[in-house]
C-alpha cells in the first residue's frame, strides 16, 4: 500500500491544477469585466482598505484600528463619483441621483459603512495597495479583486483534501468536492470582486479540512491547529466564521468519547477548572471596574449585530404564524438560490428552469447521502461510526449556516430581507463533500471508478458556469442603459 501513495498523488496533480486554474481563470475574468462597485457591498469593503492606507500613519500612533468616525469624506465622494462614472445606480434599477450623495451614509442609509467590522482581509488589501496608491481608485479596485480570486481560487485545494479523506480510494469524490469549490457559479462571482467572503471561504475550507481529518485519522494536536487556528482566522475574518463553532463542539464531544474513561475525566477537569477560571476573572474584573465590561459588550454588539435592537427584534418574533412561515419559506428559497447564482446587488438571476434542475439535483444528492451514511456508496469501506460522526460533523455546519443566515434576516420580519448564498461558503467544504458522496452514491457500479463521471460533474458545472457569466452576468452589464 505504502508504494501506491507517491503515484496516487501525482494522479491528483493533474485534476488538481486543473481545477486550480480554471478557478483562478475564471475569477480574473469576472475581475476583469464585471463594471466597478457590482460586487455586494464592493465600495464598503474598499473604503476600509483605503482607510487603512490613507490613515495609517494616525491608526499606528493610536495603536488602533479604523472606527465609524474614521470615515473620509473625499475618499467617499470619490468613490460615489466613480459609482455614477460607471452606471451603479442604472444597473440596479434606479436613476442616478441628483445631485449624488455627499457620503455613504447619504448613499447607502443606515448599512453605509464595514469600518466598525476589522478584517484580515482589509489588511492583505491595504499591503497590496501600498504601491499602487497613485493610481485611480478603478485600478486600484482590480487589484484587490485579483486578490479575492487568488484567495477564493486556493479553497480548491483543501475541498480537494476533504475529498480524498472522505472516500480515500475513490477519485470521484475528491474531484467533484474541489470541482464545486472551483466552479460553483456565485464562487465564481463573489471571488472576482472584492469582498472578504473570499479569504473567509479559504479558512473556513481549512477549519473543515481539520475536522474531517480528526473525524477520520484522530484528533492529534496537528488536528486541532488546524481547526482552532481555521476558526480563529476566520473570526479575524469575518463574523460569519461563528457558524463554523458547533461543528467545533461536535468535534470536541468526537473527540472525548474517543479518549481512554481516564483521561476523558482529566480533560473534563481542565476544561472545567478553565471556565471557571475565565468566568471569575470576568466577575471580579467586573466588581473591581478593571474590565470595561459595558464597553466590550458594546463593541461586540456593534461587530456582530446589523443594530442593536436586531437580537431583541429576533426574539420577538411570532414563530408559529403563517406570516412567519412565509417569510422562512422565503428566505430559504433565496439561501438556495443565492448559493448557486443571484448576482450583483442580488439583481441578476439564472433562469427558473436552472434553478428548478439545481434543486432535484440537490434532493437527488441528499438522497444519496443518506444512502453514504448507511454504507451503500462512496465511503461505505470506512467504519459505520465514522461515516456517522462525519454525516453529524458535516450536517451541524450545514445547520449552524442555516440558521444563522434565516435569523439574522428573520428579525427584520420582511420578506424583502433574505439571506445571500455567500454567507454558507464558511462551510463550502462540508457542502461540497455532501453533494460529492450523495451523487457517488447513485453512479452504476461498474462505471464508480472510470473517468467519465468525473469528467461529466467537471463539465456540467464549466457548461453552468459558461452559461452564467455569457449567459447571464455579461449580458446583463452590456445592455443598453436608459
Amino acid at each position: 500500500m505504502v508504494p501506491r501513495r507517491p503515484r496516487r498523488r501525482a494522479r491528483d496533480l493533474i485534476p488538481i491544477t486543473g481545477l486550480l486554474l480554471f478557478a483562478l481563470a475564471a475569477r480574473l475574468t469576472v475581475a476583469l469585466s464585471v463594471p466597478p462597485w457590482q460586487g455586494p457591498d464592493e465600495p464598503k469593503h474598499f473604503e476600509y482598505v483605503r482607510t487603512l492606507l490613507d490613515k495609517r500613519d494616525q491608526l499606528w500612533a493610536e495603536r488602533r484600528l479604523p472606527t465609524l468616525d474614521d470615515g473620509i469624506p473625499a475618499l467617499q465622494q470619490q468613490i460615489i463619483a466613480s459609482m455614477a462614472q460607471y452606471h451603479f445606480w442604472a444597473f440596479l434599477g434606479r436613476a442616478t441621483p441628483a445631485p449624488l450623495p455627499a457620503s455613504f451614509r447619504d448613499a447607502f442609509g443606515e448599512s453605509w459603512t464595514q469600518l466598525h467590522r476589522p478584517s484580515l482581509y482589509y489588511d492583505l488589501g491595504a499591503i497590496e495597495l501600498l504601491p499602487l496608491q497613485g493610481q485611480p481608485i478603478e485600478t486600484q479596485l482590480v487589484a484587490l479583486r485579483a486578490l479575492s480570486a487568488v484567495l477564493s481560487a486556493l479553497a480548491v485545494l483543501p475541498a480537494f483534501a476533504i475529498g480524498r479523506l472522505v472516500a480515500p480510494q475513490d477519485a470521484f469524490v475528491a474531484t467533484a468536492c474541489a470541482a464545486l469549490a472551483a466552479m460553483l457559479p456565485m464562487g465564481v462571482f463573489i471571488g472576482g470582486v472584492a469582498n472578504n467572503d473570499n479569504l473567509l471561504l479559504l479558512f473556513g475550507t481549512l477549519a473543515t479540512l481539520g475536522m474531517v481529518r480528526g473525524v477520520v485519522r484522530g484528533f492529534s494536536g496537528r488536528t486541532w491547529l488546524l481547526i482552532v487556528g481555521g476558526s480563529l482566522l476566520g473570526l479575524l475574518t469575518k463574523r460569519g466564521a461563528a457558524i463554523l463553532l458547533p461543528g467545533v463542539g461536535v468535534c470536541g464531544i468526537i473527540w472525548l468519547a474517543r479518549l481512554h474513561p481516564a483521561r476523558r475525566r482529566r480533560v473534563l477537569v481542565a476544561l472545567g477548572v478553565a471556565v471557571v477560571v475565565v468566568v471569575g476573572g470576568v466577575v471580579l474584573g467586573w466588581i473591581s471596574h478593571t474590565l470595561p465590561v459595558e464597553r466590550v459588550l458594546s463593541t461586540v454588539s456593534d461587530y456582530a449585530l446589523n443594530s442593536p435592537s436586531q437580537l431583541t427584534n429576533l426574539l420577538q418574533v411570532p414563530l408559529t404564524t403563517e406570516q412567519t412561515r412565509q417569510i422562512v419559506a422565503a428566505e430559504l428559497e433565496a439561501y438556495f438560490k443565492s448559493f448557486w447564482g443571484i448576482f450583483g446587488w442580488f439583481a441578476i438571476l439564472l433562469a427558473p428552469a436552472v434553478y428548478a434542475t439545481l434543486w432535484l439535483g440537490t434532493a437527488a444528492c441528499a438522497v444519496g447521502g443518506l444512502g453514504w451514511v448507511l454504507g451503500l456508496g462512496a465511503g461505505s469501506a470506512m467504519s459505520a461510526k465514522v461515516r456517522a460522526a462525519l454525516a453529524a460533523v458535516f450536517a451541524t455546519a450545514v445547520a449552524a449556516a442555516i440558521v444563522a443566515g434565516i435569523a439574522e434576516r428573520l428579525a427584520y420580519y420582511s420578506p424583502g430581507e433574505v439571506p445571500q448564498g455567500r454567507y454558507l461558503f464558511v462551510v463550502l467544504g462540508a457542502i461540497a463533500a455532501l453533494y460529492a458522496v450523495g451523487a457517488r452514491t447513485w453512479l452504476v457500479l461498474a462505471r464508480r471508478s472510470t473517468l467519465v463521471p468525473r469528467l461529466l460533474v467537471v463539465g456540467g458545472l464549466i457548461a453552468l458556469d459558461v452559461y452564467a457569466y455569457l449567459g447571464t452576468i455579461l449580458p446583463f452589464y452590456a445592455r443598453s442603459l436608459p
